[in-house]
């Protein structure tokens, strides 16, 4: 059920959020969960999609470069995803 997820993701992103305000990379999950939930609204819109992820490809890559935790176990993981 569409509604479900959407409602999923939001319940998630509020959280995401939250954490964003403290964290970088808070704000790179976010963004990835803005991702997927317009491909769940919308579809896979290729152009649309693919001007998302190279955004947040270079956010990505900043936020790594800049973070001095880069290589706890667990940002290791977020970052790979």
């Amino acid at each position: 059920n569409q509604s479900l997820n959407i409602e999923h993701f939001e319940a998630w992103r509020t959280k995401v959020f939250n954490f964003s305000l403290s964290d970088q990379m808070g704000t790179l999950v976010s963004r990835a969960l803005e991702l997927m939930m317009g491909v769940i609204i919308n579809g896979d819109n290729v152009s649309n999609t693919e001007h998302f992820v190279r955004s947040l490809e270079s956010e990505h890559k900043l936020a790594h470069e800049r973070d001095p935790q880069s290589n706890v176990p667990i940002r290791e993981v977020v970052y790979i995803l």
